[in-house]
């Protein structure tokens, strides 16, 4: 039984712009139901807040946001200490429904300054009290937890619009399966000695840079999807996947990533998006700044018959990416 009114859209954008704006880190987020669950803001939660703040907008050094244009979220990740009292490393995240914020507070933590000031860095016995406090309340509710582990480079280096690229950048490249694709070693016309290797991942990178291309871009907008199995090319934004899901194929792990796809008809949905499965093994950028990348992606990849559930909706296809980059207008 809801105890308080959830924060109106309006509400709810100007106390996180507020706590953003003032330099609050760490947050008690009370729900509808009276429970206050502690933690540090998600680092998505600025890019997606940032545009609706007065004092960036004025800020004359600053450009203009593309996403603005986007919708916000429907959750809020709340990070907050494993109980074991270290700096960084293991924490858990939280994802709370918007729909069940009731009030948002900043937290002042006396501790110094940098990184070290997030809740989840803190010390026990308060590292371990806020982790029984806020899983008791999670098991409760039933709310979505997963474990989080901080990534090797900071995110505080990514600019406040995002990542923008300006020439051509390669994101990710399945060599295994351009190999595979290119007929292997004996299609290339001479003997894999020494030297030989060297032209075989010239033509490998030849082979992979002709799929990109020249390849024409299919509007799954206007076709639906061609048939199972077969290669296709696409563009739009790749964005994590708020369940963070991860698999085993081909003998790699890789994790699902929502791709969208840009409407050009205002009247719509400014954009379609399609699951995108993403191997570790092949990336050619840092994982942790793809949910950062601003500039549309071209993705070539082969369409499969795997069902995926992907922020509330059910597909029963899935894009196995094989290629991703981003290539500058003509």
């Amino acid at each position: 039984m809801e105890k308080f009114d959830p924060l109106s859209e309006q509400e709810r954008i100007s106390a996180i712009v507020n706590f953003i704006e003032t330099g609050y880190y760490s947050l008690a987020i009370t729900l509808t139901t009276g429970d206050v669950l502690f933690g540090d803001q998600d680092f998505d939660l600025g890019f997606q807040y940032l545009p609706y703040s007065k004092k960036y907008r004025e800020s004359e050094d600053k450009k203009p946001l593309k996403m603005s244009e986007k919708p916000i979220s429907d959750h809020i990740v709340l990070l907050f200490p494993d109980g074991s009292g270290t700096v960084h490393g293991h924490s858990y995240g939280v994802w709370i429904p918007v729909s069940w914020i009731a009030h948002i507070q900043g937290i002042v933590l006396l501790v110094k300054e940098g990184p070290e000031r997030a809740l989840r860095n803190s010390s026990n016995p308060l590292s371990k009290s806020i982790k029984e406090h806020n899983f008791e309340i999670i098991e409760r509710l039933d709310l979505k937890w997963r474990d989080y582990i901080e990534e090797a480079l900071s995110k505080e280096a990514i600019p406040g619009g995002g990542i923008i690229f300006d020439r051509f950048e390669l994101i990710y490249a399945d060599w295994e399966y351009f190999k595979t694709r290119n007929g292997g070693i004996k299609s290339i016309g001479f003997s894999f000695v020494i030297g030989g290797s060297i032209g075989w991942e010239q033509s490998l990178y030849k082979f992979m840079m002709e799929k990109l291309h020249r390849e024409k871009y299919t509007n799954l907008l206007l076709e639906g999807h061609p048939e199972y199995n077969t290669e296709m090319k696409v563009r739009g934004i790749i964005r994590e996947d708020s369940e963070k899901q991860d698999s085993y194929l081909e003998g790699v792990t890789g994790c699902v990533y929502e791709l969208r796809i840009s409407r050009e008809d205002t009247n719509s949905a400014r954009y379609e998006s399609i699951p995108v499965l993403i191997q570790d093994r092949s990336l050619c950028y840092p994982r942790e700044y793809l949910n950062h990348i601003e500039s549309e992606l071209t993705v070539y990849g082969v369409l499969q018959q795997i069902p995926i559930r992907l922020n509330e909706r059910t597909y029963n296809f899935c894009l196995l990416a094989r290629a991703i980059a981003f290539i500058p207008p003509d």
